[in-house]
C-alpha cells in the first residue's frame, strides 16, 4: 500500500504541472482531470475487484497525464511567477480533495487485482522515464 501511496502522490504532483492555458486555467483543468482520474479508480474499486480492462483504462489515463505533465512543466520551467501562481491555485482548489482521495486509495488497496494495478502503474511510470532518458541522449 505504501508503494501505491507514493505513486499516487507522484501522480498528484504530476497533475500539478499538466495542461494548457494560463496558470489559473491550467490549474482548473488539472483539478478536473484529477477528479476524473480519482472517480475512474473509485468506480473500478466499487465491486472489490479490479479487472484487466479497468487496469488498462487507469494505466492509459495515467500515461496520458504523465505526458501532459511533461509538457506543462516545460511550459512553466522558465517562468517562476507563473509556476508559483499555478502551484498556489492548485493548492487552493485541492484543499478539500485529500480526504476523498485517501478513501479511494484505501478502497483500491483492498481490491482483488490491486497488486496487478500497482505493478502496471509502476511499469508505466518507469517506461516513461526510460523513454525520456533515451530521448535526452
Amino acid at each position: 500500500m505504501k508503494k501505491f501511496a507514493v505513486l499516487m502522490s507522484l501522480v498528484a504532483f504530476v497533475f500539478a504541472f499538466s495542461s494548457c492555458g494560463g496558470p489559473k486555467a491550467d490549474a482548473k483543468s488539472l483539478i478536473k482531470k484529477q477528479e476524473a482520474f480519482v472517480k475512474m479508480q473509485e468506480k473500478a474499486a466499487d465491486d472489490g475487484k479490479i479487472d484487466d480492462a479497468e487496469i488498462g483504462k487507469i494505466v492509459k489515463a495515467f500515461k496520458e497525464t504523465m505526458k501532459e505533465s511533461e509538457e506543462i512543466m516545460k511550459k512553466y520551467e522558465e517562468d517562476e511567477e507563473a509556476s508559483k501562481l499555478l502551484s498556489e491555485e492548485i493548492e487552493a482548489l485541492t484543499e478539500n480533495m485529500e480526504e476523498n482521495y485517501s478513501e479511494v486509495e484505501e478502497k483500491l488497496a483492498e481490491c482483488e487485482g490491486y497488486d496487478n494495478l500497482q505493478e502496471k502503474m509502476f511499469e508505466a511510470l518507469f517506461s516513461d522515464m526510460e523513454e525520456e532518458e533515451e530521448g535526452a541522449e
